[in-house]
């Protein structure tokens, strides 16, 4: 088809073909960060609702056990369980609404991934660190370790080493402090990576 058809035949029927505009919009990125600020949103709720679900299980596992050493222990971890729930949460509406408002750079899905990544690190490392320090205050007051007590009320999402007394407390709060900061350290590391690795081929282009 020569240029004179195309202008005859087809082109004024281009007003009325709508993925042209919506592939500009897509390229630009905004559809993309509005889906993942939204989607951590949602997730932020499910958070809360399960944080809730697994608060209540942790309960009647504490009151079950009928040792006043779990009982008390116990108390002590669903506290810092509450502020695990909020951290992860808030988290993840920090990150959302970073997403959301992140600036046209170009490339629609890379600046996304950097800020998913730290944000992976920042949930696993609160983990840890609950994990950890729940851990070795549980050893310490109940004299058994907190895999005992969560394995009966929920998944554990990370694996701490088990331990007994003084020496097995201080390990479980060594590997939760030094596992949360390596967790850190790795997933910003990563997010930081793919920045520079966009500043390059970007460097690299501007050249040719």
């Amino acid at each position: 088809m020569d240029l004179k058809q195309y202008e005859k035949y087809w082109k004024p029927l281009e007003k009325y073909m709508i993925m042209r505009p919506v592939l500009a919009l897509i390229s630009q990125g905004m559809i993309f960060r509005r889906l993942c600020g939204i989607i951590l949103k949602i997730v932020a709720a499910f958070a809360g609702i399960g944080g809730l679900v697994l608060w209540i299980f942790g309960w009647k596992a504490i009151f079950t056990s009928g040792s006043a050493g779990i009982i008390i222990g116990g108390i002590i971890v669903e506290v810092l369980f509450v502020g695990l729930t909020y951290a992860i949460i808030h988290i993840l509406l920090i990150r959302a609404n970073d997403i959301e408002n992140l600036p046209e750079t170009g490339y629609s899905m890379i600046p996304i991934i950097s800020v998913s990544l730290k944000l992976l690190g920042e949930i696993y490392a609160s983990l840890l660190a609950f994990f950890g320090i729940a851990g070795a205050i549980f050893t310490w007051i109940a004299g058994a370790s907190i895999t005992q007590l969560f394995r009966t009320s929920m998944y554990m999402p990370v694996s701490i080493p088990e331990g007994f007394g003084f020496w097995g407390g201080l390990t479980s709060l060594l590997f939760g402090v030094i596992g949360s900061f390596g967790m850190l350290v790795f997933f910003y590391f990563l997010a930081e990576l793919t920045v520079v690795l966009v500043d390059i081929a970007t460097g690299l282009k501007n050249k040719k």
